[in-house]
């Protein structure tokens, strides 16, 4: 049997917003490229460009929102009947952009 050591849920939180950022920055390269563009030329580091020419470890607005909303959280907490009431009315707000067009 493995010994499995305990990891506080602050680790854990701190562990995926550090991977969230990590993945999202590796990501900024390949935004908006085709999967031709990025089968000929893979993102394989840390690298800047981008649709905005951003420099290396830049990440974009995904990561920006998680920030804004772990803030939040903290400060705020959460009331779980207000957040499944916004999730089941769609928060007030359209889908847009070709992913959630697929959706509707």
């Amino acid at each position: 049997m493995i010994k499995q050591e305990f990891v506080s849920m602050q680790d854990k939180a701190t562990g995926a917003i550090l991977g969230f950022a990590t993945g999202d920055a590796l990501g900024v390269p390949a935004e908006f490229r085709s999967r031709e563009e990025l089968d000929a030329e893979p993102v394989r580091d840390m690298c800047g460009g981008g649709s905005h020419r951003q420099p290396a470890g830049t990440w974009s607005d995904d990561t920006s929102m998680v920030l804004c909303t772990m803030d939040s959280l903290m400060e705020k907490g959460i009331d779980y009947r207000v957040r499944c009431s916004a999730l089941a009315t769609g928060c007030g707000t359209r889908p847009i952009r070709r992913t959630t067009r697929c959706l509707t």
